[in-house]
């Protein structure tokens, strides 16, 4: 799977719930999401979600199956253009 670093805030990652890694005011770390599968197809590493990801176009409503806290969850996520930066 692939770890979740960040999440932009009010982008569609942000709507569909999808939680990134966070560091607290004592230096905790807790892990976001990992990133398993998206429609249903495997995501081991960052090439597969890039493979994966060249299939569809912006705009595109998908679900994604992401690990948390060692339950699965399916998200529903309308895939948009990445922001410069």
């Amino acid at each position: 799977g692939v770890l979740v670093m960040g999440v932009q805030p009010n982008s569609a990652a942000a709507r569909s719930g999808l939680r990134s890694t966070q560091v607290d005011s004592f230096g905790n770390l807790t892990l976001g999401d990992i990133l398993v599968a998206l429609d249903g197809k495997e995501i081991k590493n960052n090439d597969d979600l890039f493979k994966i990801l060249d299939n569809y176009d912006v705009g595109a409503t998908v679900t994604l199956t992401v690990l948390r806290k060692k339950r699965k969850l399916n998200l529903k996520i309308k895939l948009q253009e990445v922001s410069g930066g």
